[in-house]
């Protein structure tokens, strides 16, 4: 995933657009499709209950998704 990142940093950095990491999220809401994706065997149906790793946006746009872990009640 450091490999992922750093190439994807990288590719981006290089050609000058704006770039970010996007940590945002709501703990014990509902994954937002657009944005996340729930991690390996999480359910998907679950609240999240934090940020396994960041998206990555590029001019805006959701480059990659983050990836969350999910369970019964969230992060509560």
């Amino acid at each position: 995933m450091c490999d992922r990142a750093a190439t994807l940093r990288n590719n981006i950095a290089n050609i000058g657009v704006h770039h970010e990491w996007d940590f945002r999220t709501e703990i014990s809401d509902v994954i937002d499709e657009e944005r996340q994706e729930a991690w390996l065997t999480c359910d998907p149906t679950e609240p999240v209950s934090f940020i396994v790793a960041p998206g990555y946006l590029v001019q805006g746009l959701v480059y990659s998704k983050q990836l969350v872990m999910t369970g019964p009640g969230g992060g509560k």
